[in-house]
């Protein structure tokens, strides 16, 4: 169950990030001139509810589960899937070398999980 748990708080962290990712690619550079523009328009606010939501399905897992298990194991998930989301999504590229470091992130989240 809480590997679900996980998993859709992994989904949550994403979404916030390339919600924030495509609406910072509109404005260009971030400067005194535009923060407050940045911060209330609604993909940016959006983003930070979802946080908001993967924030407190986080304080759950945490109160439920070892944090030697679950914080590898999140962050492993959201590496990889956060690489993925970028190269099908915003069409980004990645080097071979990062390739070889994703594969690593894989193996290391079995380890992780394996009891």
């Amino acid at each position: 169950m809480f590997y679900l748990l996980i998993g859709f708080q992994v989904i949550l962290l994403i979404a916030g990030q390339i919600l924030w990712k495509t609406e910072l690619s509109k404005f260009g550079s971030i400067s005194t001139d535009n923060i407050i523009k940045i911060l209330l328009s609604p993909n940016i606010l959006l983003g930070i509810f979802i946080y908001i939501i993967a924030t407190f399905v986080w304080f759950y897992i945490l109160s439920k589960e070892a944090f030697n298990l679950v914080y590898p194991l999140q962050l492993s998930l959201a590496a990889i899937f956060g690489v993925a989301v970028s190269i099908f999504f915003l069409h980004e590229s990645i080097t071979l070398p990062r390739l070889g470091g994703i594969i690593f992130l894989i193996i290391g989240a079995f380890l992780i999980v394996k009891q």
